[in-house]
């Protein structure tokens, strides 16, 4: 379904690790009305649901929904800790190229909310 890299996964267990808020919670991707192309991603630590699709990948636990699901298969999360363009990422070779990502919660950056466009937040 979705796939992550050593290098998200890594980060991913750090942020659930030194963010007490995220403890117990996993990654989830999702997509939501609104960008430029009508679409954009979400990411957000958050409890699994009943209908969730779960993918488990070098330690790591990412939650998706059904409807999402099928907006960000085939996708890749990764992680770079450069000082130019680091951040998450995510890849998806069905999406338009710039596809908004929308974070709404502090675990990622110490921020509420953050967004930039070509599939990367920080």
């Amino acid at each position: 379904m979705i796939s992550v890299t050593e290098s998200a996964a890594g980060q991913i267990k750090h942020l659930v690790a030194d963010v007490p808020e995220n403890a117990g919670k996993f990654l989830r991707i999702y997509v939501e009305q609104g960008g430029c192309s009508g679409m954009q991603y979400g990411m957000v630590f958050d409890e699994k649901r009943a209908d969730d699709l779960v993918t488990e990948m070098h330690g790591v636990s990412v939650l998706v929904d059904p409807v999402s699901a099928g907006h960000i298969r085939g996708s890749v999360v990764d992680f770079s800790d450069s000082l130019n363009a680091g951040g998450f990422k995510i890849t998806n070779p069905k999406g338009p190229p710039k596809l908004r990502v929308r974070q709404i919660f502090r675990g990622l950056t110490g921020r509420k909310h953050r967004r930039l466009n070509n599939g990367r937040f920080v």
